[in-house]
């Protein structure tokens, strides 16, 4: 393998790998948002956060600690149980938010 060849391969490895943020991701992302089934008191994401209000600065949190916040409010505002990090509903939301609400 040539270094030119070798490069090619790596810069296409690299950007198979990097995570990106498909329309799928986006509406499973709203799904997820929007269901009230992730807490028990019958609230969703939405009901606090209709149209994404609130969630404007979403951008300015790293994806764990972003994370973290859809959780607390799972728990807190939603009266659910807080999901693992690499729980795909945590993460959907999470590239909902990134984006769709938040300005960059």
């Amino acid at each position: 393998m040539t270094g030119k060849t070798l490069m090619v391969g790596l810069v296409i490895i690299m950007i198979s790998a990097s995570p990106v943020c498909a329309d799928s991701d986006i509406d499973e992302g709203k799904t997820y948002f929007n269901d009230a089934t992730l807490g028990s008191n019958g609230k969703s994401c939405a009901s606090c956060h209709p149209d994404g209000k609130g969630l404007e600065q979403a951008c300015d949190y790293d994806v764990p600690t972003l994370q973290e916040f859809v959780n607390f409010c799972i728990r807190d505002a939603m009266k659910g149980k807080m999901l693992a990090a690499d729980d795909p509903r945590v993460i959907k939301i999470e590239r909902l938010m990134r984006s769709t609400y938040c300005k960059q």
